[in-house]
């Protein structure tokens, strides 16, 4: 992968770059290189259409042969590259920059209200 920043470096591939997606799809990655490709296409083979796939590498030891794995899906997705924060860190990172129209925190609190 050639673009990067520090922090949370993003390399946005746009599925629908017209209007937010309905759906957003984290992928924490921390030393999944072997099988990321066939987590990405089974996102990518789904017939509803309407979401973006977000992956953050996690500091992963095995960035080379990951960032290798995801280059032909890049058009597809975007990928987030951090230190190692352990498996919610890279969770949250996505969701800060996740597009999807859902609201994880209020579809939470729907849940616990009828839960309760």
């Amino acid at each position: 992968m050639s673009r990067h920043s520090t922090a949370s470096s993003v390399l946005k591939g746009a599925i629908s770059p017209k209007s937010k997606p309905l759906v957003s799809v984290i992928i924490p990655a921390y030393q999944v290189s072997g099988f990321i490709q066939e987590t990405l296409q089974s996102v990518l083979n789904q017939t509803y259409g309407d979401y973006e796939v977000i992956v953050i590498n996690d500091g992963s030891p095995d960035t080379p042969l990951l960032e290798e794995q995801i280059q032909p899906h890049s058009h597809l997705i975007t990928y987030l590259k951090q230190s190692n924060g352990g498996a919610g860190a890279a969770r949250n990172a996505g969701i800060r920059v996740a597009q999807g129209q859902s609201d994880p925190d209020r579809n939470t609190r729907r849940f616990f209200s009828r839960a309760t």
